[in-house]
C-alpha cells in the first residue's frame, strides 16, 4: 500500500549492532531475540488517530521469508507485498536480533515478527514482543479493535496467555508458520478444521488442531476449496513434497468475515515458502443512525436550477467548485527515496517471479535467487562506495552538516541527546 510520507525518520530507529550481520551459523534462525515488552504506543486519538475499517474488504498475510539480512531483499519483499496489495503480512525467521520496530520506504516492520503499511501503522495502539517467538499487535479498527497474533512452532503456553489478554470483543486473527500439518481429512478429528486441508498430518498437527479447539479457533486456509497450488505453503528442496505449515486462524464467532483464504504462488521474494492471504471483511447488523446532512443554502433557487438544465452553465459552475476546493486543499507532498538496487537487479526479480509463477524447476530458481544476491551485493557497494567518496569531499570542504548526514546515512545510528560530555574513556567530565 503506497502511503503518505510525512516524517523522514523512524521515532525509534534501531541501531545497526541489532541485527545479525549475516545469516549463517551465529545468527538468530528465529523470528527475533528475546521477549519482555517493547516499544508501546500510547492509546486514544493523539497518537493514532486513524482505524482500520474491517467493513471494507482487508487483506492479511502471512510468510515466512527465510531471512532478511540480504542485502537488497527486503525491497525485494516490499516490493511483493506492495504488488499483491497485502495490508498487513506476518513474517516468520527475519533473523532479526533484538525487537522493536523501524520505519523502511513504504513499511513500518514490527519485529519480533509483523510487517505492515505505514498508513496502516497510524491504526497501531501498542505491540508487544511476547517472546523470539510471538508478537502481539493492537490496531485501532472500527467498529472494534483488531489483534493480530504471529506465532512460530508449538509455544502454545504463551500463545494462550497472549490471547488471554485480548478482550472477547474484539477481533483476534493467529498466523504464522507453525510447523504443522492438519492432514486432508481434519475435519474428521476436530470442527476447528474444514474438509480442504492438505497432506498427511503429524504430531505437531494434531497439537495445532487441539489448540485451535480449545481456544474456539477455525483454521481459514482449511475452510475454501481451491487448487492444491493455492493450498500448500511449502515446498521441499527436492520439489516432490508440498504441504500445509504454515496457517491462518480466527476465532469461531468470525466466521462470517473471511471471504476466502489461498496461497499466492506468484509472489516471491526468495523463500521456499509461499504467501498464504486472507480477505477479511468483517459483517455485522447495526443500528442505522440518521444524520443530518448541511446542505448548500441557494439564495436563486430559479437560476439554479436553470444551471441544472443547461450543461455548459453547470460544466463551468462544476470547474469553479473543483478548483476553489483544489486551491483550498494544501498538496501532499511525498518525497520518494531512490534506492540502491540498479534496473538490472529488479528486471532479474522480475525474472525469477515469472519462472516461479510458470512452474519453473527447483535448481533453475536457485541460480537465478544465486545471480539476484550476486547483484543486491555488487549494487549496495557501489553505493556505500559512492557515500564514501561524497563523505571525502564534505570532510575535504569542511561541510560539517552534510558530513554528519551521509555518515548517518551509512551507520543508521541516532545519537541520544544528553547533557553530559564524555572523555575518551567514557567517563563523565561534566554536569547538569
Amino acid at each position: 500500500m503506497r502511503a503518505q510520507r510525512n516524517e523522514t525518520r523512524s521515532p525509534c530507529e534501531p541501531i545497526s549492532d541489532r541485527r545479525c550481520a549475516a545469516s549463517g551459523a551465529r545468527s538468530v534462525k528465529l523470528v527475533t531475540g528475546h521477549g519482555g515488552v517493547g516499544d508501546q504506543a500510547l492509546h486514544e486519538n493523539s497518537t493514532t488517530g486513524n482505524s482500520i475499517k474491517v467493513r471494507n474488504l482487508q487483506t492479511i498475510g502471512t510468510w515466512n521469508v527465510r531471512g532478511l539480512n540480504h542485502p537488497g531483499k527486503l525491497t525485494i519483499l516490499e516490493r511483493e507485498i506492495d504488488r499483491v496489495g497485502v495490508n498487513i503480512c506476518g513474517l516468520s525467521e527475519i533473523h532479526w536480533k533484538g525487537s522493536g520496530h523501524l520505519l523502511t520506504d513504504h513499511h513500518v516492520v514490527y519485529f519480533s515478527g509483523n510487517d505492515i503499511s505505514s498508513r496502516t501503522n497510524n491504526c497501531v495502539m501498542g505491540y508487544e514482543p511476547v517472546s523470539d517467538r510471538i508478537i502481539s499487535i493492537n490496531l485501532k479498527s472500527s467498529p472494534m479493535n483488531l489483534n493480530i497474533v504471529q506465532a512460530i512452532e508449538k509455544f502454545y503456553s504463551k500463545l494462550e496467555s497472549t490471547m488471554a489478554k485480548v478482550p472477547s470483543r474484539e477481533l483476534i486473527i493467529i498466523l504464522g508458520d507453525l510447523n504443522s500439518k492438519i492432514g486432508e481429512n481434519a475435519h474428521q478429528l476436530s470442527k476447528c478444521a474444514r474438509r480442504f486441508g492438505l497432506g498427511k498430518r503429524n504430531e505437531r498437527g494434531e497439537r495445532l488442531l487441539q489448540f485451535a479447539s480449545e481456544n474456539d479457533l477455525l483454521i481459514a486456509n482449511s475452510l475454501f476449496e481451491h487448487h492444491p497450488r493455492r493450498l500448500y505453503t511449502w515446498v521441499s528442496p527436492d520439489g516432490k513434497t508440498r504441504n500445509q505449515i504454515d496457517y491462518i486462524m480466527i476465532r469461531s464467532q468470525w466466521r462470517s468475515s473471511i471471504t476466502n483464504a489461498h496461497t499466492l504462488p506468484g509472489a516471491d521474494c526468495g523463500s521456499d515458502h509461499q504467501l498464504l492471504i486472507s480477505k477479511l471483511k468483517l459483517k455485522l447488523t447495526a443500528a442505522r443512525v440518521i444524520k443530518k446532512t448541511r446542505k448548500l443554502e441557494v439564495k436563486d433557487v430559479l437560476g439554479f436550477r436553470l444551471i441544472g438544465h443547461n450543461d455548459a452553465l453547470w460544466d463551468r459552475a462544476k470547474s469553479l467548485i473543483v478548483s476553489a476546493v483544489s486551491e483550498a486543499t494544501p498538496p501532499i507532498r511525498t518525497h520518494k527515496k531512490q534506492h540502491w538496487m540498479t534496473d538490472d537487479t529488479f528486471k532479474l526479480v522480475e525474472k525469477r517471479q515469472k519462472m516461479k509463477a510458470t512452474g519453473a524447476d527447483i535448481k533453475d530458481l536457485n541460480n537465478i535467487s544465486a545471480k539476484i544476491q550476486l547483484k543486491c551485493r555488487q549494487d549496495h557497494n557501489s553505493y556505500l562506495r559512492n557515500i564514501c567518496t561524497e563523505v571525502e569531499a564534505h570532510a575535504d570542504r569542511y561541510e560539517s552538516r552534510n558530513l554528519y548526514h551521509k555518515i548517518r546515512l551509512i551507520t543508521k545510528t541516532l545519537p541520544s541527546k544528553t547533557w553530559a560530555i564524555q572523555d575518551h574513556n567514557g567517563q563523565i567530565v561534566t554536569e547538569l
